[in-house]
Order: structure tokens, then C-alpha cells, then sequence
């Protein structure tokens, strides 16, 4: 992964836009980032972890803080980073939440935090999210880490890493975990105590139904112990208890026992009920067949009985019959009287319909009367006037078309009409609305004439308002400016009397030095030593320091830099003095030294006019346009005036030409109407005439034919009255009997024969036959007495074979019970033990992954895995450290346990020289420095390498440079040189001043009263 250019805006302490071209320190490989304490150093590195996760590192994570409070209230804060990783090239740009001055009235408004995440694809880039969250998983999945992994991989935060050295083996795993992601080894440990819980109730659930397997089995044997005791029907039967004798507990063998016992009694009981039915049998059989004897006697006396009351009956049954015989004769010429009627009916009816409709043409204006005797000829009259009416109607057809086109020219010259007067009323309304309209225009154009004038004022108003508005600032920066000179004025006077007394004390230990020379000389000889003047190694009179004290060079130094000090200082204030005097000589070149309320009147007179300019503009345009609306109405009115003027022309001119063809058309009409008032009205009339004719002929037609029928019937009911014997038509009314009695007839008659069948039948029986046969042989019959008396013998066996029927199913589905209980049982218990075996396995592993059991580390599982990634580290730390340590100092992780605290994650440094190991909180601070340095670039490696191998082309590292001395800092720089092969970039965050000497490219944060700024230089070696 690897950092192409970066631009910050309103972000950190940055207020403006500040660009960052990584590609073009990468040509250097290694770059210095400095510049004082809260300048924004850190806030470079923020703002790259903000590009790519949408967050800022540890703290500092406050989003709605992360705007610069130096940048202008309209500037939106915003973060552009481009980079490249696994061989593709993105470009973030996220904007946080922030507060905007609202657009319309006071106050603020909330911008919320936005992303646009895109990828240079065929030459262009391509958008691939606008979604915060979604940009940032995006960026994840791509770099192969999360933000806290990237900000240890990249931006190597060396003061961590050496708290990281000196922490216990908790703080340890809190950091291991966040970097290595190890929760899914936690779930597994909680997975496997969850799989061991749930095989234990597993198991324990087996036990528990294998003893309810087992009480069941107990209790169905139980169930019926207390019966067999006294029972005789049992036995060999051994009743035995289902606990095991020695231990009291019950075994899979008890319970078969048991099982055994059951089916043994139930098999006496079976064998019992046995010999209980066939004893049952017996009895019955003997019960039923005194009792069918008895059956048998009784039967052949009632079949006497009715034989003898047959016989009685036989000549009153014969008038019945001779009476029903007439009876039915005469019944079968009802139909042949019915027909004769219904004739009769038809025929009457018809007559009387015929008459109705030669009543209803009697009526009918068409209808010219006459005698017409007899229905043949009026028949015939009928059909002649029929066809007269039809004729009538084919000329009526005729003139239809020619009534209907009268009808269309009708209701044309009605609707003409009315379009007249409507269109000649909205002619004279658009007349008048066209002359209030140009009125209305020209007064509109008087009114534009007016306002004119003053609305081409507007611009030289707004011009002279802005004047107004600089004149008015200009006054207050005079104002504010007069008020900074006046400060600085007295600072430059206090600065100048400051400056004169350090050179006149200056001055006077120079001339007092002077003076005191040959004392200065005099206090530096020594005995058999040359004069440094005269030569002489005797010195009899030395000179000597007359009051006061000696003034020595480093006295006369101090005083000459204090004067330095003092007229640099006085120089700074001059400075500012006189700048401040030109920008108010500026201001006051703007108009600045006017009045503020001769300025405060200028604008508000300004205002006022730029005011009236506007309202007059406003107002001419108003105008205008309502001219330009009028004109196009006046235009459209005037097209519309001129289309009515010849549609009125057109339609008066058809109107006449209708009156016309209405005259002639009716003309013709008049004679085919013979005063109905339309040709249909006529139609209907002679229709509906020719229907009656139809009518009246076809009824008469009926009546005729029905007066035939009537005729014929009666000739035909004669002649069947003389074939069935009846010498009239009375006779035959005579023989046919009332419903009743017919019923009543036959239901004897039918009896008769009944009871005739019923008996041969009961003497030809088989149980009459037995009786007589019983009758022959004298075979005794028992009274009811007897017969009761074997009925209850035969109950009394039923009783007995019921119950021990009943007794041997409980026992047989007991039996059946009791062995399905004891088929789960040896199930279970054949169940159990696999489940116990797995529940002691699963219980051991959990235990062991706890940190439990055989595990002699006590290390959980999570812990394990953060040890095999320490000593990762380790070793890749080691290769860094040995090479900044000329091989003396190696990092070795060791798993050994400390007391009872759980082992794992602790860390030894091995001096090589001594052969010596020791706790990591015992190195020096320059010892410390390279341990740390080498365990952030050694963990950088792993998680890079866990998170996929991708390429870390741009890093970090920050402070601690300065407790180097400068054996220590030529190795730490040599390995950090190493660090650019293969074309990385590496950055180093310090004030160390050897640094900014030994680092030509340097990347400068300049920090500002208006904000930090960024810039790029490039020293010569």
C-alpha cells in the first residue's frame, strides 16, 4: 500500500488547503516531519487514517471537532488522499460533520459527514461508493486491516510500543488482540465449554428417562402383584420383588425377570378363561334349544289359527272383487270422457277470443264493418284486409329517408341558430374587451416612461453603496489601527530606554575592562613564568584592581548580548510601528479618517437609494411584461374577432339555403302522413292494424278447428262405451266407485292374498314341520320355569369366562407394555455410555482450553494464539534490534509461568555479551528506544503478513530519537535506511535538531496565529 498525495482543508489546526505530494518525497525515500509542539504534525497523520477509515486514531476520535476553528465559517473541512494497494489506485475524499452559517436568517445548519470513494479505471476514475460506512469496509477489504491495525503498521507510534516493552502480560493481550483480531479463538473456547454443557445434559437427560424408563417398567408389574396373591386359577407362579436382593437397586436383568413373570401369569390367566368359555357354550346350547322347542310349539298353533280365518272370509271377497272388476272398466274410459271435455273447453274458449278481437277491430278506425257470417268468410275478409295494410306500409318505407333528411335539416338550422347569436354575442364582447385592452396598454407605457429613469440608477447606487460600506470598514480598521499604534508607540519607547541603558552598561564595562587590562594581565602570572609583555619571569610590582570587582570577558559578552537582545527587540517594535503607521496612512487614503457617524449617514442614504433604483427596476419590469401579455392578448383577440366575422357569414348563408330544402321536403310528406304527425307515427299505426287482422283471422281459424275436435271426441267416447259392455253413459258413471272405497277394496282384496301366501308359507316352514315332527315323537316341553332356570345357568358361566377374559387382556397388554419398556431400557442403557464418554471428552477439551486440566501453562486458547503471534514478533523484532545493536541484544518471548499467574505473553531481552536474560523494563533509554522501534517494525511485518501480505510502501515512525547518543542513532538511522528498499517511503516525526541536519527532505509544519501551513524543503548535503 503505498501514499501518493494528500490535501487537507479546515482540518486540525490547517484553515486553509494544504497538498502533500508523497510521490515526490518518495524520491528521497526517507523525510524528516517537523515543526513545534501543536503545530499539526499528528494532524497530518490523522488526517490520512481519517481518509481511509472516516476515523481519527485513540482520542482524538471526535468527529464534530475535527474542523480547524482558524478556517473562514463558509469553508467545508475536507480530506483528499490518494493511494494505491494490490495493484489498483484509489482516491477517498471525505468531508466530517460540521456546522455551516445558515443560508437564509441567522444561526447555523448541520452539513453532515459525506464520502466519495473512486478508482482510476481505463484512464478515468470511476466513482465506487458515496456511502460513508460503505467506503470505509471497501478500504478495508482492500488494505487488509482495520484502523487500529493500520495505525500500527504505518504510523509506528514508538512511545506505545516502549510502554508496550515495560506492560504485564494483560495490557499485552488487550494490544495483541486489537491488532491480531483473536476473538474468533474466545468464541471457540465459549463454543467448546457450551458443546461440553450440552453433552453433560445430554447425558444426564439419557439417565433421567432410563430411570423413568425403569419406574414404568416397575410400576406395570406393580400394578397387578396385588392381585395375583390368593388368586387359585394361578398357578406356578413365583411372585418375586424387582429390586436386586444384595444391592436393593434394579437391573437391566431384574426388569427381564420381571418381564418373564408377567407372561407367565398371563398365560394361566389365558388358559383359565379358556375353560371358562367352553363351560359358557354348554350352557347356552342347552338354554337355546328348550327354548326353540318351546318356539317351534307355538309357531305351528298360530299357523292353525290363520288357516281356519282364511278359509271364513272367502265369500265376502268375492263381491269385492266383482265390484272393483266395473270399476275399473268404467276407469279406463276416463280419459276418453276427459278428452271430450277438454274439447268442449278449447272449443268455447276460442270462440269466445274470436269474438273478442273482431269487438277490438270494431274499434279501429281502419276497420270497415260488415255481417261476415260464419268463420270461413271471415276468415277470408280478414286475409284480403291484411294484405291491403301491408301495401300501405311498403309506401310509407318509402318516404322514410325523406323524413329523416327533413328531421337532420331541422336540427341543423335549430343549432345554426343558436351558434349565431352565441358567436354574434362573443364578437361584440371581444369589440369591447379589445378597446379596454389598448387603453389599458397605453397607460401601462405612460407608467414605463415614468420609472425608466430611475431604474437605470440601480448600478450607480449599488456602486456608490459598496463605496459607503469600504468607507465604513476603512473607518473601523483606522479606529482599531490608531488604538494598535498607540500600544506599540509606548512598547517602542520602553524598547528604545531599555536598549540605551543595556549599551550604556555595555559601554561601561567596556571602558572599565580597559582599564582594568593590566590587573587582568597581572592576575595571570606565575612564578619563574615569562611576562607575556615584557618577557620577564620577575615580577616586583604587579598591578592591581583598584575598587570593584574584576570585569572579565564573559561579564563584557553577557552585557554585549544583552544589548543585542535589547536593540533587536527595539528593532521588532520599530517594525511593527511603522507598518501599523502605513496601513493607517492607507486607511486614511480610503476615507478612514472620517467621522463614523458621517459614514454611518452616507450608508444609510445609499441604502435608501439603492432601495428606490431596486423598487422602480422591479416595478419596470412588472410593467413590461404585463404590455408584452396585453400585446399578445390584443393579438389573439384580433385573430379571434376576424374567425367569428366570417363563421357569422357562413352559417347565415347556410341558414337559408335549409329554410329551402325544409319547405319542399315537407310539401311532400303531407299527403303519405294522412294526418298522423310524422310518417312513423302512420307506420306504427297501419302495422299495429295489420297485426289485429293477422290476429282475428288466425283466431277465427282456432275456434273453427276446435268446434271440429269437440265433435269428433264425442263420435269416439260412444263407441268405446258400447265395446266395454255399458249401454250408457250413465252405466258407466254408476260403476266407478269414490277413491275411498277403491282403496278400501283393494286393501282387502290385497290382504286376502297376503295372508293366503303368509300361511302356505308358515305350513310349509321348517320350524312348523319340526313342531309336528316333535308332536310324532312326543318330545316334552319345558314351562317357563325350566326355561329361566337354564337361562341363568348359562349367565352365570358367561360371568365367569368375561372375567377371567377381561383379567387375561390387562395382563397380556401389560405383558406388551412391560416389554417395550424394557426394550428402551437396555436401549438407554446401551445409549448411555457412548454419551457419558463424549460429554468426559468434550468437558476435558474445554477445560484445557480455559486453561485448565492437563494444561500445565494454564494458557487459554486465545492466549496460545497470541503467544505463537508474540513470538512471531519477536523474532522479526530480533532481526531489526541485532542490526541496530551490532548484535548484542536479542528479543525472545517465553511461555514460562510466573507463580499461579498464567503464562504466555511475556517478553526477555538476552544480552549476547553476557550471555545474560533480563526483564525488558530494565533497559536504558536509548536500549529502550531500539527495542521499541524494532518491536513496532517486527509487529508491522506480522500483521502485515497476517492481514494478507500486503505491501506497506509508506510508514512512520514517530519520536524518540533524542535519547540516542550518536553511535546508537548512526545504527538506528542504518536500519532505518534499510527500511526504504524496493522504493518505500519512510517518515520520521522529531524535534531532534541532528536529524533536521542529517534528513535533506523535509516535510515543515509552520504554526501561525491564522492556522498551521505545510511546506516541503529540501536541504543540500
Amino acid at each position: 500500500m503505498r501514499i501518493h498525495s494528500l490535501e487537507i482543508q479546515a482540518f486540525g489546526p490547517f484553515a486553509g488547503r494544504e497538498v502533500v505530494d508523497f510521490d515526490a518525497l518518495g524520491a528521497h525515500g526517507l523525510f524528516l516531519l517537523n515543526g513545534p509542539t501543536g503545530a499539526g504534525k499528528t494532524s497530518i497523520l490523522d488526517a490520512i487514517c481519517y481518509a481511509l477509515y472516516g476515523s481519527v486514531p485513540g482520542a482524538r476520535q471526535e468527529g464534530r471537532r475535527l474542523r480547524s476553528d482558524h478556517a473562514d465559517a463558509e469553508t467545508a473541512p475536507e480530506v483528499v488522499c490518494e493511494f494505491s494497494a494490490r495493484g489498483r489506485r484509489f482516491n477517498v475524499v471525505r468531508n466530517p460533520q460540521w456546522s455551516r452559517p445558515s443560508r437564509r436568517g441567522g444561526g447555523t445548519t448541520t452539513e453532515q459527514a459525506h464520502t466519495l470513494l473512486s478508482e482510476w479505471v481505463d484512464g478515468a476514475w470511476v466513482e465506487k461508493s458515496a456511502r460513508n460506512d460503505e467506503a470505509a469496509a471497501e478500504i478495508t477489504a482492500i488494505l487488509g486491516m482495520n484502523r487500529e491495525q493500520f495505525t500500527r503498521v504505518v504510523m509506528l507510534p514508538q512511545g506505545d510500543f516502549a510502554a508496550f516493552l515495560r506492560s504485564d502480560a494483560r495490557s499485552r493481550r488487550d494490544l495483541l488482540q486489537q491488532l491480531f483480531n483473536t476473538d474468533r479463538f474466545e468464541k471457540i473456547e465459549l463454543q467448546l465449554g457450551a458443546e461440553a454443557a450440552r453433552a453433560r445434559s445430554v447425558w444426564e437427560d439419557r439417565q433421567s428417562e432410563l430411570e423413568r424408563t425403569r419406574q414404568r417398567a416397575v410400576e406395570a408389574w406393580s400394578a397387578h402383584a396385588g392381585s395375583w396373591a390368593g388368586n387359585h386359577e394361578i398357578e406356578g407362579s413365583a411372585i418375586t420383588g424387582p429390586e436386586d436382593a444384595s444391592t436393593g437397586e434394579t437391573t437391566s436383568l431384574t426388569v427381564s425377570a420381571m418381564l418373564e413373570q408377567l407372561k407367565s401369569v398371563a398365560a394361566a390367566m389365558l388358559a383359565s378363561a379358556q375353560e371358562h368359555r367352553v363351560q359358557m357354550e354348554s350352557a347356552r346350547s342347552a338354554s337355546s334349544e328348550a327354548q326353540s322347542r318351546c318356539e317351534r310349539r307355538e309357531a305351528l298353533n298360530e299357523y292353525r289359527r290363520r288357516r281356519h280365518a282364511w278359509n271364513s272370509a272367502q265369500d265376502q271377497a268375492a263381491d269385492i272383487s266383482t265390484a272393483l272388476q266395473l270399476h275399473r272398466k268404467a276407469e279406463a274410459l276416463a280419459s276418453s270422457f276427459h278428452r271430450v271435455e277438454e274439447a268442449l273447453k278449447v272449443a268455447t274458449a276460442r270462440e269466445q277470443d274470436t269474438a273478442a278481437r273482431r269487438q277490438s277491430l270494431n274499434q279501429n278506425s281502419l276497420w270497415i264493418a260488415g255481417p261476415h257470417h260464419g268463420q270461413r268468410v271471415l276468415e277470408d275478409v280478414l286475409t284480403a284486409e291484411s294484405r291491403a295494410a301491408g301495401r300501405t306500409l311498403g309506401a310509407i318505407e318509402a318516404g322514410l329517408p325523406d323524413e329523416h333528411r327533413l328531421h337532420g335539416f331541422i336540427q341543423e338550422r335549430r343549432s345554426l341558430q343558436e351558434s349565431v347569436q352565441k358567436d354574434g354575442r362573443r364578437h361584440a364582447e371581444l369589440l369591447t374587451g379589445l378597446d379596454q385592452r389598448r387603453q389599458t396598454k397605453k397607460d401601462l407605457e405612460e407608467k414605463s416612461a415614468e420609472l425608466v429613469p430611475a431604474a437605470n440608477s440601480l448600478k450607480v447606487a449599488e456602486q456608490a453603496l459598496e463605496s459607503a460600506f469600504l468607507q465604513e470598514k476603512a473607518v473601523a480598521e483606522n479606529v482599531a489601527r490608531i488604538a494598535l499604534a498607540e500600544d506599540i508607540r509606548g512598547r517602542h519607547v520602553q524598547a528604545k530606554e531599555t536598549a540605551l541603558d543595556k549599551k550604556a552598561f555595555c559601554l561601561a564595562l567596556m571602558r572599565t575592562r580597559l582599564e582594568q587590562a593590566s590587573a587582568e594581565l597581572a592576575s595571570r602570572l606565575l612564578d619563574d613564568r615569562p611576562c607575556p609583555v615584557c618577557g620577564s619571569q620577575i615580577h616586583p610590582a604587579p598591578a592591581v584592581v583598584g575598587d570593584g570587582s574584576l570585569v572579565s570577558k564573559e561579564d563584557e559578552d553577557r552585557a554585549r548580548q544583552d544589548q543585542d537582545t535589547a536593540e533587536s527587540e527595539l528593532e521588532s517594535v520599530a517594525a511593527k510601528l511603522s507598518l501599523v503607521r502605513e496601513e493607517i496612512s492607507a486607511l486614511v487614503a480610503r476615507g478612514g479618517d472620517q467621522s463614523s457617524e458621517t459614514v454611518a449617514g452616507a450608508v444609510a442614504s445609499a441604502q435608501n437609494a439603492v432601495q428606490t433604483a431596486r423598487t422602480a427596476a422591479i416595478d419596470l419590469a412588472d410593467v413590461q411584461l404585463r404590455v408584452s401579455g396585453i400585446d399578445q392578448q390584443i393579438r389573439e383577440d384580433e385573430e379571434l374577432s376576424s374567425t367569428l366575422k366570417d363563421s357569422l357569414a357562413e352559417s347565415r348563408q347556410r341558414l337559408g339555403h335549409l329554410e329551402k330544402d325544409i319547405t319542399t321536403l315537407e310539401g311532400r310528406l303531407l299527403d303519405l302522413r294522412a294526418g298522423h304527425n310524422t310518417l312513423a307515427e302512420r307506420k306504427r299505426a297501419v302495422a299495429q292494424y295489420r297485426d289485429q287482422l293477422d290476429e282475428a283471422r288466425e283466431a277465427a281459424g282456432r275456434a273453427r278447428a276446435g268446434r271440429e275436435a269437440a265433435t269428433d271426441a264425442e263420435a269416439h267416447l260412444m263407441s268405446e262405451l258400447a265395446h266395454a259392455g255399458f249401454a250408457s253413459v250413465s252405466d258407466a258413471r254408476m260403476a266407478r266407485l269414490d277413491p275411498p272405497t277403491v282403496r278400501s277394496f283393494e286393501e282387502q282384496d290385497a290382504a286376502r292374498l297376503r295372508e293366503h301366501i303368509e300361511v302356505d308359507a308358515l305350513g310349509d316352514s321348517i320350524v312348523v314341520q319340526a313342531a309336528r315332527a316333535d308332536e310324532e315323537k312326543a318330545v316334552p316341553i319345558l314351562d317357563q320355569a325350566g326355561l329361566v332356570e337354564l337361562r341363568e345357568v348359562a349367565q352365570s358361566t358367561e360371568e365367569h369366562y368375561t372375567q377371567s377374559r377381561v383379567q387375561a387382556g390387562i395382563l397380556a397388554e401389560s405383558v406388551t407394555q412391560a416389554t417395550g419398556h424394557v426394550m428402551k431400557y437396555e436401549e438407554l442403557e446401551r445409549d448411555a455410555e457412548p454419551l457419558r464418554q463424549q460429554w468426559e471428552l468434550l468437558g476435558e477439551l474445554a477445560e484445557t482450553a480455559r486453561g485448565g486440566g492437563d494444561n500445565t501453562y494454564r494458557m487459554t486458547l486465545g492466549t496460545y494464539v497470541l503467544a505463537a503471534r508474540l513470538e512471531q514478533v519477536a523474532i522479526a523484532a530480533t532481526e531489526r534490534l541485532a542490526a541496530m545493536t551490532d548484535g548484542r541484544y536479542a528479543l525472545v518471548h517465553s511461555d514460562a509461568r510466573s507463580g499461579n499467574r498464567k503464562s504466555g505473553l511475556s517478553l526477555h531481552v538476552t544480552d549476547e555479551w553476557t550471555g545474560a536474560s533480563r526483564d525488558t523494563s530494565t533497559l536504558s533509554g536509548g536500549e529502550s528506544f531500539m527495542a521499541s522501534l524494532a518491536l513496532a517494525l517486527g509487529l508491522a511485518d506480522v500483521v502485515q503478513q497476517e492481514s494478507g501480505g500486503v505491501e506497506m510502501e509508506t510508514l512512520f515512525v514517530d519520536e524518540g530519537f533524542g535519547s540516542l547518543d550518536e553511535q546508537s542513532l548512526e545504527q538506528v538511522m542504518d536500519a532505518l535506511e534499510g527500511l526504504r528498499d524496493g522504493g518505500r517511503i519512510v517518515g520520521l516525526v522529531s524535534h531532534v535538531a541532528e536529524m533536521k541536519q542529517r534528513i535533506t527532505a523535509q516535510l515543515e509544519v509552520v504554526k501561525e496565529r491564522t492556522g498551521s501551513s505545510i511546506r516541503f524543503r529540501e536541504l543540500s548535503v
